[in-house]
């Protein structure tokens, strides 16, 4: 289903715009005009039609990138709406964005999960099931923003305004240089397990940060450049304060009943309000899963990857979420808030 989901994806990238944060004022989600066209396979929309509000584009100039055409399953082309960026409030507002531009239910809710946000909840793809609610699943919002459309089935619902046929939006973060692990100390104590309890230093784990047999693991603060991933298990607790854990390959696997307390670095020159950054190009997916549980604030940033929480799996803390695509089962939940810490002026 990854596989799938990059090629439907690399196909319709969207060109990266480069914008500051206190230079977006004016810029509104826009309705587009109705527009109809052959959809690519796989994304959710019937030959022939488009959903409600697709097409040209009312947005033009700096403020925005030219849509994207790719053949279609037919004679015909689809065309991905240009995106635009958040003003600085909608910025503020954000809760979760899924980015994805084409893939079917790129945010799937199901099995009584539930999504709480303060903040709004914008989904990029221009599915016609771009949004899948399912199984008394619930996404509640200031408003959920869908370039795309809502489906629900099985007792699934939206608590809040409602918009489709929205343009899709532009990453906030996508000009965040990622950490270099070049200048940092290399460390090979990341593996720990059978009742420890650890302080780790900033720098670089080749061998990947992994917590088990309820062991407690404490961040110091400062930048972590992580290969292999990040992985707390078997009742462990990982805590860190003031940290940015940077996930070069592998990915974040946060299970049976695990507890896990992260927070960013303040806003200021160089911080971004991000507290864990997964690559650009490392599309592992990341999973919360068997009752794991974590007190996690600032940005959780996985641009090329999916999101997975089930088996009551949750994040209570309020924090944003930009991810590839999200997924919630089985009783998990998430407490979304608006960005407090967005700028890295």
């Amino acid at each position: 289903m990854k596989s799938l989901k990059r090629a439907i994806y690399a196909i319709s990238i969207i060109a990266a715009v480069t914008f500051a944060f206190q230079n977006c004022s004016g810029v509104k989600f826009n309705t587009l005009t109705q527009h109809e066209a052959t959809p690519p396979p796989g994304s959710g929309v019937p030959n022939g039609t488009f959903p409600p509000g697709l097409g040209s584009n009312p947005n033009s100039g700096s403020n925005s990138n030219p849509g994207q055409s790719y053949p279609g399953n037919g004679s015909g082309t689809v065309t991905i709406p240009p995106s635009v960026p958040l003003t600085a409030s909608q910025l503020a507002d954000l809760s979760i964005l899924v980015l994805n531009p084409t893939y079917p239910s790129s945010l799937n809710t199901s099995g009584r999960a539930k999504i709480n946000a303060t903040g709004s909840v914008i989904v990029n793809s221009i599915s016609d099931t771009a949004v899948n609610l399912s199984g008394n699943a619930v996404v509640q919002a200031s408003e959920l923003n869908v370039t795309g459309n809502v489906v629900t089935s099985g007792g699934g619902s939206v608590i809040g305004p409602v918009a489709t046929g929205v343009n899709p939006t532009l990453d906030p973060f996508a000009n965040v240089p990622a950490p270099s692990a070049s200048n940092m100390t290399s460390y090979s104590t990341g593996r720990v397990s059978g009742y420890a309890n650890v302080t780790l230093q900033p720098g670089a784990y080749p061998s990947g940060i992994n917590v088990s047999g309820d062991s407690t693991v404490t961040l110091n603060p400062g930048t972590y450049f992580i290969d292999n991933g990040v992985s707390v298990s078997g009742g462990s607790t990982l805590v860190g304060k003031n940290v940015l854990l940077y996930i070069d390959s592998g990915s974040v696997n946060f299970s049976g009943g695990s507890n896990v307390t992260l927070s960013p670095a303040l806003c200021g020159p160089t911080a971004s309000g991000l507290t864990i950054f997964q690559s650009r190009t490392n599309s592992i997916p990341a999973s919360l899963s068997g009752n794991a549980n974590g007190a996690i604030s600032g940005v959780l940033y996985f641009p090329d990857a999916e999101v997975n929480f089930s088996g009551g799996a949750g994040i209570p803390q309020p924090f944003s979420l930009i991810s590839d695509t999200l997924n919630l089962s089985g009783g998990s939940f998430l407490v979304g808030t608006g960005l407090a810490c967005y700028s890295n002026d």
